[in-house]
């Protein structure tokens, strides 16, 4: 796509994913790692309600896997648990 869609440079891709099969945090860092700089994700609430990746998993493997080469200025230790619904 990054090579193909002309002027691609000026959009903010982004990547949004389903837990269908249970892949979503998977597929979310899958597109990141692709070009993607942008997640849509669910907030604190269980990915199971809305279906899709939690802001929370996908923080936390970008925070603990520096190699990735992605960043976040999410600070991790402010994100609370689930809301009840």
């Amino acid at each position: 796509m990054f090579e193909n869609v002309k002027n691609i440079d000026k959009a903010v891709i982004s990547v949004h994913c389903h837990n269908d099969l249970g892949l979503a945090t998977a597929n979310t860092m899958a597109g990141l790692l692709n070009g993607a700089r942008q997640a849509e994700v669910t907030m604190n609430v269980s990915a199971n309600v809305r279906g899709n990746t939690s802001l929370e998993e996908v923080a936390m493997i970008i925070k603990t896997h520096s190699d990735m080469g992605l960043y976040t200025n999410i600070v991790s230790e402010r994100i609370t648990g689930s809301v009840s619904w």
